[in-house]
């Protein structure tokens, strides 16, 4: 990958892992109730809202360090799928779009991982240098 493509995934990780945390913190101070009223939604048990909010604050955490990236994406991915599925009776517009673009820019952690400015990157290349 290039530098400006590194430097384009390391932007993209931060600004997933960020808006992963705020909401998760926002839902465990109670400022966001929308987890629980999207699990009753779903159909779902009221302690998987829980699990939600704690897969949100762990993915978010992991995608601002850089670290585990790819599960952490794919996990945020399918949780933001399971979004998609809660808003989309509140229309594309205004609902189910930033879920959806949430998911969209998970995938690309999916496929191409941290980059060169992740946790990921740095213990690869140590484990290079313990291989030489």
């Amino acid at each position: 990958m290039t530098k400006k493509q590194d430097i384009a995934l390391f932007l993209a990780r931060i600004a997933l892992g960020v808006i992963l945390l705020t909401h998760a913190i926002a839902a465990m101070r109670g400022v966001n109730s929308k987890p629980f009223s999207g699990v009753e939604e779903l159909g779902l048990p009221h302690w998987t809202a829980h699990v939600a909010i704690w897969i949100e604050l762990g993915c978010g955490a992991l995608l601002v360090l850089g670290k585990f990236t790819r599960i952490a994406a794919a996990l945020a991915a399918i949780h933001m799928l399971l979004g998609v599925k809660v808003h989309w009776h509140e229309g594309f517009l205004y609902g189910a779009d930033f879920p959806l673009a949430l998911a969209a820019i998970a995938f690309v952690f999916v496929a191409f991982g941290s980059g060169r400015y992740g946790l990921d990157a740095f213990t690869l290349q140590r484990k290079q240098a313990a291989k030489t």
